[in-house]
């Protein structure tokens, strides 16, 4: 990815400038144009290695390697950062710990990351950008390792990811119900829809022997599923992996993350508390280390797991670069009520702002427990309203073929005996 500098004005005129990571200046324009913003410029930056976020302190870019390909599930890295928090918390140096850890892990990409981590980490370079370059790390842990090495809490970060993927792999499991839906809706439409049609054919044979009526029905059935009912089925999972192969890519990324905040029973309200309650953690932290108020905000909004959400934070992070406050920042980005907003601007005012984000975070980890719990009651409450739609349609299907054209093929029966 490369980084582009951006000048744009909000609805009222007024002009903003920063900086954005993205594959292509297109992508760049697509997403200010989104959050509402009239594109004055942008512009590839000279040095597409430097990072908004790494003011302070300075950080040595690690030298630019291959990407390497090979995915993570979420209870790999969960186990990978749980064991990773546990050495680090112990005071082992994050050499010897990622040294350790490569040891024990049996998934190859991550033993392969945790090796050139431990070496990086003895030549003095941050393992964020050796993570960076691995398809097993998401983004938004790449941020939030980052942002654990520039505030100097680096095992909280990596006890907090595995929090977050742990988090992940058990709401997940929720999914069975819609998972058992769908594969019910899957294998009736290929053995089933066949049935009808065979049924009638078998009684329209002409055959007075129950062994060559149930020859013709074999017959007709197994002619209709090879020719209908399995094309059709194989048409829908090449559909299925074209749309997931699609949604994939950086664009249907976007896309996905935009789809799941606007999904109803709890999904996307939890997926909003997820990334805001991330979001205040790591500000909270980063604050707490004294670093400058746009250098946290931005590390911050690195470690937010929905792009739409982060891409938000980091526009809003730009204006605090050209000497906006953060309440005011958290304004503009549209994710805060005017009370948490409040909030901050008391910190700002008391000369406490470490103490008014810590209670801000501490309300959107209660939020989070109960947009969970919500969310899981949604998707169990999905998967039966699915197993009940197909279930009907299905059954709708198959009393439409036996008895939809009922008299004309009784009749044809008739006239054959």
């Amino acid at each position: 990815m490369a980084y582009f500098r951006y000048e744009v004005a909000d609805n009222k005129g007024k002009v903003v400038s920063g900086t954005m990571q993205a594959d292509t200046q297109h992508e760049v324009v697509r997403r200010l144009q989104e959050s509402g913003y009239t594109i004055r410029g942008v512009q590839s930056t000279a040095q597409q290695q430097q990072r908004p976020v790494q003011e302070q302190p300075r950080v040595i870019a690690h030298p630019p390697q291959d990407y390497v390909k090979g995915r993570a599930s979420d209870k790999d890295l969960f186990l990978f950062f749980s064991q990773l928090a546990s050495l680090l918390k112990a005071g082992i140096n994050p050499m010897d710990a990622l040294g350790s850890l490569s040891q024990r892990t049996s998934k190859r990409v991550l033993k392969q990351a945790a090796t050139e981590m431990s070496q990086a980490a003895l030549n003095g370079y941050p393992i964020s950008v050796v993570m960076e370059r691995y398809q097993a790390f998401p983004g938004y842990a790449v941020g939030g390792v980052r942002a654990g090495e520039l505030s100097g809490t680096l095992p909280d970060a990596a006890l907090e990811l595995a929090e977050q993927f742990g988090n992940s792999a058990r709401y997940k499991r929720w999914f069975w119900l819609p998972r058992l839906g769908t594969w019910q809706a899957v294998f009736i439409l290929t053995f089933g829809l066949p049935f009808a049609p065979s049924f009638w054919a078998g009684l329209q044979s002409g055959s007075l022997s129950f062994e060559g009526t149930i020859s013709a029905m074999s017959k007709t059935y197994l002619h209709q599923l090879f020719t209908l009912s399995i094309p059709l089925t194989i048409g829908l999972f090449l559909a299925y992996y074209l749309l997931k192969w699609l949604l994939g890519g950086p664009s249907g990324t976007r896309l996905r993350h935009q789809w799941v905040l606007n999904t109803p029973y709890g999904i996307g309200r939890r997926a909003s508390m997820e990334s805001l309650r991330i979001f205040l953690s790591q500000l909270w932290r980063l604050n707490r280390a004294a670093l400058p108020p746009s250098t946290a905000w931005n590390a911050a909004a690195g470690s937010v797991p929905n792009i739409v959400y982060r891409d938000r934070l980091l526009v809003a992070g730009a204006e605090i670069e050209r000497g906006v406050g953060v309440p005011e920042a958290a304004q503009s980005s549209g994710l805060f009520t005017h009370d948490q907003i409040s909030l901050l601007a008391t910190g700002r005012q008391s000369g406490d702002m470490v103490a008014m984000l810590e209670h801000l975070k501490q309300m959107y980890d209660y939020e989070f427990e109960a947009s969970e719990v919500q969310a899981k009651r949604g998707t169990f409450s999905l998967g039966c309203l699915m197993l009940i739609i197909g279930t009907g349609i299905i059954m709708i299907l198959l009393a439409k073929g036996l008895y939809g054209d009922l008299i004309p093929n009784v009749d044809k029966f008739m006239e054959g005996k």
